[in-house]
């Protein structure tokens, strides 16, 4: 019987189908400039999603929940050679637990999903892979790569991801700024899908911010997120209880 190995089941085609998956309900234009709307299949729960999800994911996400695999083992397994195979490996890492498993299962995303995807974007980072054109100015591709910091309990990594969000806000700004002189052809196409669309850039920044200030917020208040208590056996203070009724 042939031994089922990562790289078996993270070739690029396999990248190729997570992203295709991922992002098929958007326009050119949204690939740019999101609008919220775009963002719904992604953050609000929904039994058909997560189906989908499973039936064409699940079978991968159960494999590493077998193997353990460090992400140094996945980043040499998958290869990934271009911008969008690292946002695939985020999402797989990140996203899709989320999607595959809930309530009762919540607990491995956090112990073991989260902390591969921190890893795997930290190399990303490390590699200047959201500068690269392909990316850089296409945010709904380019946030995915500081998602796994929004998830993560450590409030340096929050800090991170403060001054990374910063960096990507400032290339925009940037872009609204500067003439269309001084861009090549490209670049002055996604200028002008940002200026047609900056209602719904300032927006998709708004919601944004205001998301990841209140998830800091709650880490300086209590070190840690207390809706994930009970996923991971922890006790809830009494503070945190009355948090958690509130909320």
């Amino acid at each position: 019987m042939e031994q089922i190995t990562l790289e078996g089941v993270l070739s690029h085609a396999v990248l190729d189908s997570i992203s295709n998956f991922w992002f098929r309900h958007l326009e050119d234009d949204h690939v740019i400039v999101p609008g919220i709307e775009d963002a719904t299949p992604w953050f609000s729960q929904s039994d058909a999603y997560d189906q989908e999800c499973l039936d064409k994911f699940g079978a991968l996400l159960e494999l590493m929940k077998l193997i353990q695999p460090s992400s140094a083992d996945i980043i040499a397994a998958a290869k990934p050679c271009t911008p969008l195979h690292w946002i695939s490996l985020i999402i797989l890492l990140d996203q899709l637990p989320r999607n595959c498993f809930r309530d009762a299962k919540t607990g491995i995303v956090f112990t073991l999903f989260d902390k591969l995807a921190l890893e795997v974007a930290t190399q990303a980072l490390k590699l200047n892979i959201p500068a690269e054109e392909q990316v850089r100015f296409k945010l709904v591709y380019r946030f995915w790569f500081y998602m796994p910091m929004e998830h993560s309990e450590r409030l340096e990594v929050q800090e991170s991801l403060t001054k990374a969000h910063s960096d990507m806000w400032h290339d925009y700004e940037m872009l609204l700024e500067e003439s269309v002189d001084r861009w090549d052809s490209t670049l002055a196409q996604y200028r002008a899908v940002l200026m047609g669309r900056k209602d719904s850039f300032e927006q998709f920044r708004s919601t944004m911010q205001g998301i990841c200030e209140s998830k800091k917020d709650i880490l300086y208040r209590f070190g840690r997120f207390p809706q994930r208590n009970d996923a991971l056996g922890r006790s809830s203070t009494l503070e945190e209880i009355k948090w958690l009724k509130e909320s």
